[in-house]
C-alpha cells in the first residue's frame, strides 16, 4: 500500500508539518515549473509525498470554468510527472468508466466527495484493485465512511475529511470525525485535507496551518495539501 502509516518520517515541511504523508495536489502549471518541482522533491526526499492532479476537474460551479487535460492528454501528463519526479501519483475518477484508464497512468485512485456514496463508481474503482482514496462527503456522517470502504471490496483504502456542510457555500471541520473514522476503522489510514477544509464564503487560509496542525494531534495518517506558487492566479481552486 502506498500509505505506510505504521512508519515514522522526521518532517520539517513548509507549514512545519508533522505527520507522516503529504499529498500535494498540483494544477496544470507543474509542466511549466518541473524543475523547481522536482528540486522541491529532493529537498524533501527523506518524507513521503504522494502528488495528487486532476485530468478533469468535473465538479465546477459554473459550466465555463476551467476544468483540466481531459483524459488523455491528462493521464499522459500525469505519468510524464510520476516518471520526472518519481513519486505516487493520485488522481480523481467521476464516471465508472474512467477508472480503468486513471489506474493504467497513477498508483492510487480518488473519489470526490461529492460522489462518496456513489455505489457504482466506488465498485469501479476498487475492481482495478489499486489503493482508493476516498473523500468523505460534505453531508456525510463519520460512521458512513465504513459503507464506502465495503464497496471498494479490497482493504487498500484511505479516507479523507474535508469538512461538513455548515449552511450554503461554507464548512467547518468537526475534529471528532477523525477519531470516529479512526476508531471504526482501525486498519484504514485517515488523511486530512487541511485545504478544502478552509474554503468557505471567504476563502480564509490564515485556518490552514491551525486545522492541520489539529489534525496532527489527533493522530491522522496523513495532510492533504493543495499548492500553487500563485494562488490568486490559479486556473482552478485558488
Amino acid at each position: 500500500m502506498i500509505f505506510h502509516h505504521h512508519k515514522l518520517y522526521k518532517h520539517n515541511f513548509i507549514l512545519n508539518i508533522l505527520g507522516e504523508v503529504i499529498n500535494i495536489a498540483i494544477g496544470d502549471w507543474f509542466v511549466a515549473r518541473s524543475d523547481s518541482f522536482r528540486n522541491f522533491m529532493i529537498k524533501f526526499r527523506d518524507h513521503q509525498i504522494n502528488v495528487k492532479s486532476s485530468f478533469d476537474k468535473a465538479n465546477r460551479t459554473v459550466g465555463t470554468a476551467f476544468r483540466g487535460l481531459g483524459i488523455e492528454n491528462g493521464l499522459r501528463a500525469l505519468q510524464a510527472v510520476k516518471k520526472y519526479v518519481d513519486v505516487p501519483m493520485i488522481t480523481d475518477i467521476h464516471e465508472c468508466w474512467q477508472a480503468s484508464f486513471a489506474a493504467s497512468a497513477v498508483d492510487i485512485l480518488q473519489i470526490p466527495a461529492f460522489l462518496s456514496r456513489q455505489t457504482d463508481l466506488l465498485k469501479a474503482a476498487g475492481n482495478t484493485k489499486l489503493p482508493v482514496m476516498v473523500k468523505k462527503g460534505q453531508f456525510m456522517k463519520p460512521e458512513d465512511m465504513l459503507n464506502a470502504a465495503e464497496k471498494i471490496g479490497h482493504k487498500d483504502v484511505i479516507f479523507a475529511e474535508r469538512g461538513t456542510t455548515f449552511g450554503y457555500n461554507d464548512v467547518v471541520v468537526d475534529m471528532r470525525s477523525l477519531v470516529i473514522m479512526k476508531g471504526g476503522s482501525k486498519d484504514i489510514p485517515i488523511v486530512f485535507d487541511a485545504t478544502h477544509s478552509t474554503k468557505g464564503v471567504t476563502f480564509p487560509r490564515e485556518f490552514i496551518l491551525p486545522l492541520a496542525s489539529a489534525s496532527l494531534a489527533v493522530g491522522v495518517a496523513g495532510i492533504f495539501m493543495e499548492v500553487h506558487d500563485n494562488p490568486d492566479e490559479a486556473p482552478s481552486d485558488g
